[in-house]
């Protein structure tokens, strides 16, 4: 799958990245190889390899399990989630209407 230069530059522009042209070159040669890679990888037939059709498969034949029960927990509530707000000043604008006010990163 090839990865223009364009879009190297929208994505760079999204994660608010500067770069050269020389990298948005090497990046979109760079991408386009690893997005090729991906697809020769799900091309590959892995039907020959017994107990490996899922990722719990793999677990219980790797004689672990490191899958936990997934439980429902207590939610906090709003004002245990807004207890260490004076701690947290680094990056805030602050609290406004009971909510974390961030600065903007993203343009209209």
């Amino acid at each position: 799958m090839k990865i223009d230069e364009q879009t190297v530059r929208s994505v760079a522009k999204l994660a608010s990245l500067e770069i050269t042209e020389a990298e948005v070159a090497k990046f979109s040669q760079e991408l386009s190889a690893i997005l090729d890679y991906v697809d020769l990888l799900n091309q590959a037939d892995f039907s020959p390899i017994e107990g490996y059709d899922r990722a719990q498969d793999a677990v219980v034949i790797a004689g672990t399990d490191t899958l936990r029960e997934d439980a429902a927990l207590t939610p906090y509530s709003r004002e245990q989630l807004l207890a260490n707000r004076a701690t947290m000043t680094d990056g805030f604008e602050g609290i406004e209407d009971g909510a974390f006010v961030v600065p903007r990163i993203l343009e209209n």
